[in-house]
């Protein structure tokens, strides 16, 4: 099945009434990730917004989506930062600005400036932009540090890369050998 076909059926499935109560997950937090080649960028991002549109007027499903990079942006312009990380990391280059940035970009920072961004009346979520924001942020430290601020909305995490339900493989060559427990959604 190919990345807009999976789309498809992500879209119909987040309209299931089990999967926004997240029922029949054993009672685990209903977290999902929907991988897909890296190259099928801009069809997913592309899916993202119909799948927003489709619902935007419904009563039953509310998609609250959470861009990372846009946190990322915001919460460096909150800090008066913005300016002065690109001139640095042209100057520097990533990996010294990766040590500037650690202690603001905490994985215990993100997801809380995460949660201050979800809409009340949503009950799903989906996260994007997580290929825009490496290595800053990381995939596995975002979800489990996003467990307890979710209570039981369904969050779904768009990720360039795969997924095996125990190891990230970003753009399907970086290893992440971090465990992280979330189910595949609309498998591939």
């Amino acid at each position: 099945m190919n990345t807009r076909d999976r789309l498809n059926v992500l879209s119909d499935k987040i309209a299931d009434k089990t999967f926004l109560k997240g029922y029949g997950l054993g009672n685990e937090i209903s977290f999902y990730v929907f991988d897909y080649p890296p190259e099928d960028e801009l069809v997913v991002r592309e899916g993202v917004e119909v799948i927003i549109n489709k619902y935007l007027n419904s009563s039953e499903v509310k998609i609250n989506e959470i861009n990372l990079l846009e946190v990322f942006v915001e919460k460096l312009k909150s800090r008066k930062l913005y300016d002065r990380v690109m001139k640095e990391e042209l100057k520097s280059g990533k990996e010294l600005l990766i040590k500037k940035l650690k202690p603001i970009l905490k994985p215990e920072n993100i997801s809380k400036e995460i949660a201050e961004h979800l809409d009340k009346m949503a009950n799903i979520i989906f996260i994007t932009g997580v290929g825009s924001v490496y290595p800053f942020i990381r995939a596995h430290n975002l979800l489990n540090n996003l467990h307890d601020k979710m209570e039981n909305i369904p969050l779904v995490m768009f990720f360039p890369g795969k997924y095996d339900m125990q190891t990230f493989r970003l753009f399907e060559i970086l290893e992440d050998n971090n465990y992280y427990r979330a189910f595949r959604i609309a498998g591939r």
